[in-house]
């Protein structure tokens, strides 16, 4: 696996994303990451939703979609 490096959510040292997974839950399959700061702090975030015709979707792009009924 290839060190994947981006910025703590916390405090914005630098920080290794150490592993990714998918959550299935009513809006369906959501990417999830963990990520581990310099400072051993360990954070989970989502990254989007899975659409198989689209691939990987940014959250914010479901801010406009309202629920259904």
């Amino acid at each position: 696996m290839e060190l994947e490096l981006t910025h703590c959510p916390d405090c914005g040292r630098p920080a290794e994303v150490f592993d990714r997974f998918v959550v299935f839950g009513e809006r369906g399959p959501m990417e999830h990451v963990m990520v581990r700061c310099i400072t051993g702090r360990s954070f989970e975030r989502r990254l989007g939703r899975w659409q198989p015709a689209l691939g990987w979707r940014d959250p914010a792009a479901d801010q406009d979609e309202q629920p259904g009924p």
